[in-house]
């Protein structure tokens, strides 16, 4: 992808455990949630609240929760529009939480965030300026999870 990624602060109301809301389109628009513990996120209900806020219409967004583990790894959780429900991994949304994080100075490139598969994303590009993330690059598995037949 080549592209400098914008992160922006909408106003969203932030629930207990969530430290700040940004929003990043990396192709598609994505809301990244930071969070203490992407576990305790009640995520089908503030995942879909967010998802269709008004400061998202008309087409709302996709919603990503990150946080990192007392280890130092990072996490993500992500409710995809469309689909309507949390995702098992989502590519353009680690993406966006590397913007994101990178512009708070909370990591660096190359970053690895852990999915709701279990899986490992690498998300590395360019940093520009004051922590810009530029032409990013996406590394993981990619998996077939559903095929379906169109009449």
């Amino acid at each position: 992808m080549k592209a400098t990624i914008k992160v922006d602060e909408p106003n969203v109301d932030l629930r207990p455990g969530e430290s700040s809301v940004h929003f990043a389109t990396v192709g598609v628009p994505h809301v990244v949630v930071v969070t203490e513990d992407i576990r305790a996120v009640r995520l089908p209900e503030r995942g879909r609240e967010l998802r269709r806020h008004d400061a998202f219409a008309p087409g709302g967004t996709n919603v990503n929760f990150v946080s990192q583990s007392p280890d130092g790894s990072w996490g993500m959780r992500t409710y995809e529009r469309g689909v309507e429900a949390e995702t098992l991994a989502c590519g353009t949304g680690a993406t966006a939480c590397a913007a994101v994080l990178l512009k708070l100075g909370e990591i660096s490139l190359p970053w690895v965030v852990r999915t709701a598969s279990n899986r490992i994303l690498a998300i590395s590009g360019n940093v520009l300026g004051s922590r810009v993330l530029s032409n990013p690059r996406i590394e993981g598995e990619a998996r077939m999870v559903f095929r379906a037949l169109v009449f």
